[in-house]
This record gives structure tokens, sequence and C-alpha cells, in this order.
């Protein structure tokens, strides 16, 4: 391709969940064109397809440069590689693909990749148009994509759960340890890193359900619920974890460590001081239940 008449510089930008798009027509020094609009909530990604389809728009409009050679630039190889994909399912691209085809009646248009925030110019002034897009009222509707559609379907489902979990009237002693849902992702990967014997020593220590002297004096009147280590509190999973003075040190040496809170958990609860009283507690139980 000859050397272009006319650069024109895109971007897309999403920033406090408010995305915008900023498209700049230039020739030489000279800015021949700009514009910049409000996308609502709409990925990064569909901003930058959205601003190229306008960049073609605008050029089409352009007749005064008509026939003059022209190069779109922007810094996203993922919308410059959706615009020239056989495969389409997203009418956001396909929108873009029929304003290139359409420029490209009267013209050569050429797309072409520059990287961001490497003080060009042109880029530059896209950013500003398109942070600045992002704080217009006027909103500019996508298309909703199949992928966003989903993303939100899922968001709403996990508001949900995440109410509903927060105030229930069960499982309170697992929300203590588990405020959040999905704090412990990708649970198959955890499951074969912990093994059997770590998996279940999680689970007693979450649920509470385990050999601590608060959870067994419930059903064992020989045990007693206070904490044999500090005599301050019901001995639970949660106050050996987080309130026991008496190990104040275990904590800050499983605290210091940069791990997930699984594994946080349970080299904690295998440490030799806290399995042991696991095991005595565990112990009386079954005496209690022979005798």
């Amino acid at each position: 391709m000859q050397e272009p008449g006319l650069l024109v510089y895109t971007d897309g930008s999403r920033m406090d969940e408010r995305t915008g798009y900023g498209v700049v027509v230039t020739k030489g020094n000279q800015v021949l064109q700009e514009e910049d609009g409000f996308l609502g909530d709409a990925s990064v990604f569909m901003a930058e397809v959205f601003a190229i389809g306008r960049a073609c728009l605008l050029l089409t409009g352009m007749d005064k440069h008509k026939g003059e050679n022209v190069k779109i630039l922007s810094d996203s190889q993922a919308a410059i590689a959706a615009v020239f994909s056989p495969n389409c399912v997203s009418l956001t691209v396909r929108e873009a693909k029929q304003a290139l085809a359409v420029a490209r009646r009267t013209r050569r248009v050429e797309i072409g990749w520059i990287k961001g925030h490497a003080d060009h110019t042109g880029n530059e002034v896209a950013d500003f148009l398109a942070k600045r897009g992002g704080t217009r009222s006027v909103l500019h509707q996508l298309p909703a994509s199949l992928s966003d559609q989903k993303g939100k379907i899922r968001r709403m489902f996990r508001k949900r759960w995440q109410k509903l979990w927060s105030k229930s009237a069960t499982a309170k002693h697992t929300r203590l340890f588990l405020p959040a849902i999905g704090m412990f992702k990708n649970v198959r990967r955890l499951t074969a890193l912990l093994g059997k014997g770590g998996l279940s020593l999680l689970t007693q220590v979450v649920s509470g359900h385990g050999p601590f002297r608060g959870h067994v004096g419930h059903w064992r009147e020989e045990v007693r619920p206070c904490c044999s280590l500090c005599l301050e509190d019901v001995e639970t999973a949660w106050h050996l974890w987080q309130d026991c003075p008496a190990l104040e040190l275990e904590r800050v040496a499983i605290n210091n460590r940069e791990a997930n809170l699984a594994f946080k958990l349970v080299d904690f609860f295998s440490n030799n001081r806290v399995k042991t009283l696991m095991r005595q507690v565990a112990e009386k139980g079954a005496e209690s239940g022979d005798a």
C-alpha cells in the first residue's frame, strides 16, 4: 500500500464500569474529524471493534477525501483479528466488517496495529476520546454478544447466591471462613493437590464438624466445650484459627506465607500442636461413646 493520505486512530476504554470509544481522523498534523461515545457496560474488546466500525463510517461520509489511501490503527490485536476473521457470530463485529467493505468502495483502507500507551500522538488522542466517551450520558446501545449475555447471567446468579448465602440462618461457622462465595476456586485442582486426607481435614475445619471440643461437647457431655489451650472460649475451629491466644505464633507463621486459604488452613490444623489437640478430643469422644 502507498503512503496513506489519512491516518485514523481508534480506541476503547473502560473505567468504573463505564465503557467508551474514540476515533480520530488525521492528515499530517491536522485533525480532520473526531468522535467519541458511551457504550454502557460493554467490554473493551467490543468497544475496540465498534470504534473500527465507526471509523469506517466516518470515512464513508468524508466525500472530500474520496480516493485517498487510509490506514486505520488500533492497539487491539484481538479486535483487528475479529474484523478479518471469516467466522463471525457477533453482530457488532459483523457491522464493523460491513462498514469496512463500504468504505473500501471509494478508497483503499488498511487496518493495522499500533502499540498502545507508547507516546504515539494519534493513539493517545484516541485513548483520551475513549475515556471521555465513557463519561457521556447518551448511550450507544451495542447488541449483546452471546458471551456478554452469559456473563450477565452468571453475575446475576452469583449476586443472588451471595445474598442468600449472607442471609442464611444455617452454616454460620462455615460463613466465618467463607464469607464470600467462590473463595475456593478450581475445586478439582484443589482436591488433587490436597489429597483425600487434606480435603477431609479442610471439610472438618470449615464446617466445624470435626474433633473440636465445642462440637463434640454437643453430643458428649463428658467433653467440656472450653478450649483446653487458653481456657477463655468455646473451642471451635474458628476459635483456634482466629482467636486463641495460645496459637498466636502458629497463626503469624501461617499467615505470612503466600498461599491459598485452603492450604493455609490445612497446614495450620496439621501443625503438631493443633493436631495433637484434635486427636485428644477425638479419643475423648470415642472413649465417652464406648462408655
